[in-house]
């Protein structure tokens, strides 16, 4: 599993419609985003999702499901929750990666990585 999605699923055609600025207004989508974070990285990455929407039945089913797994599973939304803040720390660590000095930085993020692949695949292996 090299690829994993919470938004697709495996081998799924991504067809997407983009919302009208009519429909974002009616939404309040940018007050949703601002409310969720401070960071314009993740401001810009919540806009791409949830600005996107799919009429894709199995893609629909695919994401409840998850939504799901989510509301009965607290263990896992938790640590879901400690991993994504991690990673956001991490990515604000790679930010520095500019800097020759920091490639022993560098290496220590991608063994983090791998790490975070793994147990991700793990998680998933164990609630299957």
């Amino acid at each position: 599993m090299e690829n994993f999605s919470l938004l697709y699923p495996e081998n799924s055609t991504r067809s997407e419609n983009t919302l009208t600025e009519e429909a974002l207004n009616d939404l309040s989508i940018d007050f949703i985003i601002d409310a969720l974070t401070e960071d314009n990285y993740e401001k810009n990455l919540l806009g791409k999702i949830m600005t996107k929407i799919t009429c894709d039945k199995d893609t629909i089913s695919y994401r409840c499901d998850i939504f799901e797994d989510f509301l009965n599973f607290p263990q896992l939304r938790d640590e879901l929750s400690e991993l994504v803040i991690k990673l956001a720390d991490l990515r604000d660590i790679e930010r520095f990666q500019k800097d020759q000095e920091a490639s022993s930085l560098w290496s220590l993020i991608n063994r983090l990585r791998e790490i975070q692949r793994r147990y991700c695949q793990a998680v998933f292996q164990n609630s299957s």
